[in-house]
C-alpha cells in the first residue's frame, strides 16, 4: 500500500472503530468470587462504568436498577439474615459480571501493623495445631499491601475459603480470634470472614485521612518505614473499602509510635472517627489491642506509656474496647509468636459487646485507691468473678511511692474485691501503680484466668518521662 494523507486517516478510523465503544462496568470494595457480605445491614454496592449506563444488581432475590453518573454507580440491597451461597451478577449495557459464593454473615476487619499481619505460619508450632480444625463458614480475604499519595476507589483484594493452607499464611491474631469466635453455639449457622489490612513497620498516622491529619502539628506526625508517609496507607487500604458495612474493627498497632505516647490518643480516636464516618457506622465496635511484655534496650519503658495511651482511648471513644496484651509473650521478641492468647481475649469482648453473651470477657480493672496510714487500699471492678493470685509467691506487680514520686514494689494482700498494698520503704504512700513495665512481674488476676489491666493513680506527664538507667 502506498502511503499517503487518505491511507493514513483510513488506518487511524480503523484503529478507533477497533477500540472499544463503552468503558468496562467494574466493581468496587472488596468484594470478589468467595465473598462474604455483612448480614442485617444495608448492603452498599458500587463501582464505575461509562457516564449514562444503566446498571442492574441481582443479590439473593433482590434487583435493583440505577444510571452511572460522572462514571460511577451506586445501589443499596435491604438487610439480608446469614444465609447463602448466592451469585451477584451486575449487568451493564455491554458487560456481564457475575460472582459466585457469596455468602451473609459477620465481616470482621482486621488493621494494624506486623503483629497483626504476622501470619499463623510464624507462631509457635503448638499453635499451627490449630490449623487442623475445619471452619467450613470462615472466609479470609486479603487487601493489597500499597499505599499512594491520594485515595484510591479501587482495592485488590483476594478471597480464600479457609483451609489449613490458607489460614497458614493468614493474620494469625486474626485466624486465632475467628477460631474461638466460632466455638460460640450461637454462631454455628453464621458465616465469618475477616478483612485483613495491615502493614508491617507503620505508625497510626499513616492509616489516617489527609483531611483529618490537617488539624495536627507537623510535629505529631511521623513516616513509617520504608518511607511510607501519613495518610498513605489509608488511601491505598481503607479508603477503597468505601462504605463497606462491618460486625466490629479489631486493631494491633503502637510499636511504632512508642516513642510518641502523649500523641497517641489524639492519633488513635481520631483514625476509629474517621472509619466509622467512612463506613457509615457511627457506633462500629472497635477493639484495640493492648500491646504485650516487650523490653527493648531502646524503649522498653515507653511500651507502658503507650499502653496508657490505648487504654485512655478506649475509655474515652465509645463503643471501644481494650484487649490487654500483658502476659501472653514472655517479653524477649518484639514479634512474640504466641498470638493465640491475644485472638482469644479478643473473641471474649467480641462475645460480650457484640454478640451480648452473659460471659466474663476481661480481667479485673481498677476503680480506685484509698490511702489508709502506711497502707493503699486498692478497689478492682471484678464483675463478680472476683480476684486470685496465680502465684504461690504471693502477689507481685505493685508499687507505691511517697511525695518524692520514687516506686518501690509493695506486697499485696486480697481482700474481697481490694487489694491492700504497702512497702516498708514507703511509711506514707501517696499513689500506687500496678504492672507499670515492660515486662510486668504481676500476678492478679480473676477467677475466670484474665490479667488484671495496668494502671497508675500519679499524673506525670509524657514529657517528663525518661528512658531507664542502664
Amino acid at each position: 500500500m502506498k502511503f499517503n494523507f487518505k491511507n493514513i486517516a483510513l488506518l487511524c478510523l480503523l484503529f478507533v472503530l477497533a477500540q472499544p465503544l463503552h468503558a468496562q462496568v467494574s466493581l468496587g470494595g472488596v468484594l470478589n468470587h468467595n465473598a462474604v457480605v455483612q448480614r442485617d445491614r444495608v448492603l452498599p454496592v458500587w463501582g464505575t462504568a461509562r457516564d449514562g449506563e444503566h446498571i442492574e444488581v441481582e443479590f439473593a432475590g433482590q434487583r435493583v436498577t440505577t444510571v452511572a453518573k460522572g462514571g460511577r454507580w451506586l445501589v443499596r440491597l435491604s438487610p439480608l439474615p446469614a444465609s447463602g451461597p448466592f451469585n451477584l451478577v451486575i449487568t451493564g449495557e455491554h458487560d456481564l459480571l457475575t460472582l459466585t459464593n457469596i455468602l451473609v454473615g459477620d465481616v470482621w476487619l482486621v488493621s494494624g501493623q506486623s503483629n497483626m499481619q504476622m501470619p499463623v505460619k510464624e507462631c509457635d508450632n503448638s499453635e499451627q495445631e490449630c490449623l487442623s480444625v475445619d471452619h467450613p463458614n470462615l472466609r479470609l480475604c486479603t487487601v493489597k499491601k500499597g499505599w499512594n499519595g491520594q485515595p484510591q476507589t479501587h482495592a485488590e483484594a483476594s478471597w480464600r475459603l479457609c483451609s489449613p493452607d490458607a489460614a497458614r499464611d493468614f493474620s494469625a491474631v486474626g485466624y486465632f480470634f475467628a477460631s474461638e469466635l466460632l466455638k460460640d453455639s450461637s454462631l454455628t449457622n453464621v458465616p465469618i470472614a475477616l478483612v485483613d489490612s495491615s502493614v508491617g513497620g507503620t505508625m497510626c498516622e499513616a492509616w489516617i485521612p489527609q483531611t483529618a491529619l490537617n488539624q495536627f502539628d507537623t510535629n505529631m506526625l511521623h513516616d513509617s518505614m520504608f518511607g511510607i508517609k501519613p495518610a498513605m496507607l489509608y488511601n491505598s487500604m481503607i479508603a477503597p473499602l468505601g462504605q463497606t458495612p462491618f460486625t466490629g474493627v479489631i486493631w494491633y498497632q503502637g510499636e511504632g509510635n512508642a516513642g510518641h505516647p502523649a500523641d497517641y490518643p489524639k492519633l488513635l480516636s481520631t483514625l476509629i472517627g474517621e472509619w466509622r464516618q467512612q463506613f457509615k457506622q457511627p457506633r462500629l465496635p472497635f477493639f484495640v489491642v493492648q500491646l504485650p511484655d516487650y523490653v527493648p534496650d531502646w524503649g522498653g519503658y515507653y511500651w507502658t506509656w503507650i499502653r496508657e495511651a490505648q487504654a485512655k482511648t478506649a475509655r474515652a471513644v465509645p463503643n471501644t474496647s481494650l484487649i490487654l496484651g500483658i502476659e501472653t509473650t514472655d517479653g524477649t521478641n518484639l514479634h512474640p509468636k504466641q498470638k493465640l492468647e491475644i485472638g482469644r481475649r479478643a473473641a471474649l469482648q467480641a462475645r460480650h459487646v457484640v454478640y451480648h453473651e452473659n460471659i466474663i470477657s476481661t480481667g479485673p480493672v481498677f476503680k480506685r485507691a484509698q490511702v489508709k496510714g502506711a497502707t493503699v487500699k486498692v478497689t478492682f471492678i471484678t464483675g463478680g468473678n472476683g480476684l486470685v493470685c496465680n502465684s504461690t509467691n504471693g502477689l507481685s506487680g505493685f508499687a507505691v511511692a511517697g511525695v518524692d514520686g520514687v516506686y518501690h514494689p509493695a506486697s499485696g494482700r486480697i481482700d474481697g474485691d481490694n487489694v491492700i498494698v504497702q512497702s516498708d520503704l514507703v511509711p506514707k504512700p501517696k499513689t500506687v501503680r500496678y504492672a507499670w513495665s515492660g515486662v510486668p512481674n504481676s500476678t492478679l488476676r480473676n477467677q475466670a484466668g484474665l490479667p488484671a489491666a495496668p494502671f497508675r493513680t500519679d499524673e506525670l506527664p509524657y514529657d517528663r518521662v525518661q528512658p531507664p538507667k542502664n
